[in-house]
């Protein structure tokens, strides 16, 4: 991946543009979303613990609302759903991972 974008799965993710690109169609995604997700392809096929999320992704706003992460993770799975090689797996109690094929 070049220095803009990571490749991940048909997608090609651009953190610092809080966006997904596949083919031609864009698909915007909210900081947070784009915080999650880059900590997730960072470490694929890793379980990434909840707190550790959450700490990362919430840590300066003070509180964490609960079952915000599982928000978030949903959303995202619906915004790469359309490829199937993709998929953020919930380790129940534990965290996520990202797992690519």
């Amino acid at each position: 991946s070049d220095n803009n974008h990571i490749s991940l799965g048909s997608f090609n993710f651009y953190p610092e543009q809080n966006k997904l690109v596949k083919h031609s169609e864009t698909i915007n995604l909210s900081k947070k979303e784009c915080e999650i997700l880059a900590l997730l392809v960072e470490r694929p096929n890793q379980i990434i613990k909840r707190d550790e999320l959450t700490k990362a992704v919430w840590e300066d706003n003070g509180v964490v609302v609960g079952r915000s992460l599982d928000t978030y993770i949903s959303k995202l799975r619906k915004k790469l759903a359309s490829d199937a090689s993709i998929q953020l797996i919930n380790v129940h109690g534990v965290g996520y991972k990202l797992v690519t094929n």
